[in-house]
């Protein structure tokens, strides 16, 4: 599924056929942002005959070394960066790749993140705000960043909980404590990585 973002007159429009933008340039111009949700081979295609652009694959996306998951050229930034999800009984990074050329900001996932879902909310709110890729961008990480804080903050809560009961409950199951700790370590690894990947 592709979600088209583009300006009509001084605010933002959704829609999510995108076939009237066949050889319309004009209206290619007002695009600021295409977000793809788990896109199929035809779509990728598409887009990238319609904008010009090469997309890497999912594949290719998750492979790129941290240290590689920027880079500009030719008046475009490619960045592959870790979103992170966190259940309350697992946690993993998952790969979103962005590209942004001129105003035009393209992201590429497989899976729903609340991140977008928070998103939508504010854009439907308030449309006008966004005016380009780059401005989109932004407040996605921000909205990203806010989310992390939060994940920080629970997991930080959950030690200090864990810590009160095992000092002050002497007929604790271990293995339970064990299933515990070895939870908050995985979900602290996933953080690091997501911070660090951040932070390049």
């Amino acid at each position: 599924m592709i979600r088209c973002f583009f300006k009509n007159s001084n605010k933002l429009e959704v829609i999510t056929d995108l076939s009237e933008f066949d050889d319309n340039e004009d209206k290619k111009s007002k695009v600021v942002w295409l977000d793809m949700l788990l896109p199929t081979s035809e779509e990728i295609v598409f887009v990238e005959h319609t904008f010009g652009i090469d997309f890497p694959t999912k594949q290719e996306s998750e492979e790129i070394e941290i240290s590689s998951r920027y880079w500009e050229e030719d008046k475009k930034i490619e960045i592959n960066s870790f979103f992170l999800i966190a259940n309350d009984d697992s946690a993993h990074n998952e790969t979103v790749s962005f590209i942004l050329q001129g105003n035009l900001l393209i992201s590429i996932r497989y899976k729903e993140l609340k991140t977008f879902e928070e998103f939508s909310k504010r854009f439907y709110y308030a449309p006008r705000e966004f005016k380009n890729g780059y401005y989109i961008f932004s407040q996605l990480l921000d909205i990203r960043i806010d989310a992390d804080a939060d994940i920080i903050e629970k997991l930080s809560k959950d030690i200090t909980r864990l810590r009160k009961h095992v000092f002050t409950d002497y007929t604790n199951d271990d293995e339970e404590m064990l299933e515990k700790i070895s939870s908050f370590e995985d979900l602290n690894m996933n953080i690091r990585e997501n911070l660090m990947d951040k932070q390049r």
